[in-house]
């Protein structure tokens, strides 16, 4: 998916925001998601 602050985003911010609310417990409110992010295993 491109970056979500290029012009032809095409709702990539929304779309990743949607698949980590199901991922995780926790998600905050206008969450940005990038390429490449890393998420560290539980308890850490």
């Amino acid at each position: 998916m491109p970056g979500s602050d290029t012009p032809y985003s095409l709702g990539s911010k929304k779309i990743r925001g949607f698949l980590c609310r199901r991922i995780f417990k926790r998600t905050g409110n206008n969450v940005n998601i990038e390429h490449g992010v890393y998420f560290p295993p539980a308890g850490i």
